[in-house]
């Protein structure tokens, strides 16, 4: 009996471990089960919130977008930015979208707040900061999922410099687009628009706003103020209604330097650098002339074909070409001082701190690489560590004194087949004549460009030349999207 009664027991015993083996096995399943089902359901959500997000912020960069060159009127005063957006857009700031799928939904509010203003002589600055919260729900779930994005972009009220723009040109309905196929825009953020269509020229067909700085006049009626007498009188000429003399002339006058001004057609100009000195050549026939100037050590050096000059301060950097030059560059310094091209691979040619506007009313050819101090290349893309040399060339097309009708025309033409050039270009038409890398941005009502080009628009808004052709009328314009986070804040 006892046997019997230890075995009945052992029995017992086996079955209530089997047993309980298969309830924690159940019970692990449902846990399993359970956690599988949340996981999914939160993956669901998570999904339906960034949706939510995703799709509100593309509508809203798709109506910025319509607005980029919105034309104001003078007039308009403008208090508060966002206001003005509200306006255009037709909607009201903080905003509400949403919704359904399936047995699920989300819900999306955006606001947007001016967090900074900064005015200048053209144009105002507004830094304006969005917010977006996405919530997504589902039927019979007890909790939700919540993503959040915070970001910001600036807005410019006025007229605005063109070199802003990456790319502009002219609507053409008989040739549109069909050139441009081989310009791209690389750019390591969003921007809003890359290429712009004018429906109008907007280039200008003067120079008085480079020719003012230039020769230190303060205020001119009109341009054709500056005649020929004017401009020779500032050059010490004889008052007459004829041109001035060929030559490079640095402008002098009480109130200090002004800019360089050269009559004539140049053979070259080549820029180079010599320690913390900007060292520009200029070439016409025989004659050599080169300026040097150092913003750090307050000082500049003009060489003339006959007389050197050392003065205190440093010049406008505005240069002036009343006609053609026939070679643009970098290069190097040979033995003598003299800048002279540098033909084999980019060399620096700009100093850090330089910020030059080349304006010529006939034609500009560029022969050879201009790059920046400091310049790298990282993944195919141009970084400067510190501050960025600055350069604006522009062609007006016209005679500066007698408004004379000119080439206008800015050509890209180098002999190694391939062109680095670190530059805001501008002009009524612009040719490339070998593929070329863009370090700045281009405007033209005629773009020829048969060959690739890259255009890298690196930080335009803050890197733009100061005697650089501005837009004829006030215009709104964004530049580009910076997000500060996108992240999951679950409740």
């Amino acid at each position: 009996m006892r046997e019997r009664g230890s075995i009945n027991i052992l029995i017992l015993l086996f079955i209530l471990f089997f047993s309980s083996i298969i309830l924690i096995s159940l019970f692990s399943s449902f846990l399993l089960f359970k956690a599988t089902s949340l996981k999914k359901s939160s993956t669901i959500l998570n999904f339906l919130s960034e949706a939510g997000m995703k799709y509100t912020l593309d509508k809203f960069i798709q109506n910025l977008e319509k607005i980029n060159l919105h034309e104001l009127n003078d007039q308009a005063e403008i208090d508060d930015p966002v206001i003005l957006l509200e306006g255009i857009l037709g909607e009201k700031f903080p905003n509400h979208n949403s919704q359904a799928w399936r047995e699920g939904r989300w819900d999306c509010s955006q606001e947007l707040k001016t967090k900074n203003k900064e005015r200048n002589e053209i144009f105002n600055q507004y830094t304006i900061e969005f917010k977006s919260i996405s919530k997504s729900s589902w039927k019979n779930l007890s909790f939700n999922a919540q993503w959040e994005t915070k970001g910001f972009f600036i807005l410019f009220d006025g007229k605005i410099p063109l070199s802003f723009l990456p790319f502009s040109t002219l609507k053409d309905t008989k040739n549109l687009h069909q050139n441009y196929e081989n310009i791209s825009i690389r750019a390591p953020q969003k921007i809003l628009t890359e290429k712009f269509y004018f429906e109008e020229k907007f280039i200008p067909e003067d120079a008085s706003f480079q020719l003012l700085n230039c020769l230190k006049i303060k205020k001119i009626n009109s341009p054709e103020s500056i005649d020929y007498r004017t401009i020779r009188k500032i050059l010490g000429m004889e008052e007459i209604d004829a041109p001035p003399e060929e030559g490079v002339y640095l402008i002098e006058n009480q109130d200090g330097m002004g800019g360089i001004f050269c009559e004539g057609d140049l053979d070259s100009i080549i820029l180079a650098i010599d320690e913390s000195f900007q060292v520009i050549g200029f070439f016409q026939k025989d004659k050599i002339w080169v300026l040097k100037y150092s913003k750090k050590e307050n000082k500049t050096i003009f060489s003339e074909p006959a007389t050197r000059a050392e003065l205190n301060g440093v010049p406008e950097e505005i240069i002036i070409i009343n006609g053609k030059v026939n070679a643009l560059g970098g290069g190097t310094i040979n033995p003598q001082g003299i800048p002279v091209f540098y033909q084999d691979e980019p060399i620096e040619s700009l100093t850090q701190d330089s910020n030059i506007t080349i304006a010529a009313s006939d034609k500009i050819t560029i022969k050879s690489d201009i790059t920046g101090k400091g310049l790298r290349w990282e993944k195919d893309f141009p970084f400067y560590d510190k501050s960025k040399g600055i350069l604006g060339i522009f062609v007006s097309g016209r005679d500066f004194f007698n408004f004379e009708k000119k080439e206008g025309i800015i050509k890209i033409e180098n002999e190694k087949g391939k062109t680095t050039v670190d530059a805001n270009l501008i002009s009524e038409k612009i040719i490339f004549e070998n593929e070329t890398k863009l370090i700045g941005s281009i405007q033209g009502h005629e773009i020829n460009s048969p060959f690739k080009i890259e255009i890298f628009p690196y930080d335009l808004t803050r890197n733009y030349p100061k005697f650089f052709p501005i837009s004829p009328k006030r215009l709104l314009y964004l530049s580009s999207f910076q997000f500060l986070y996108w992240r999951n804040s679950q409740i």
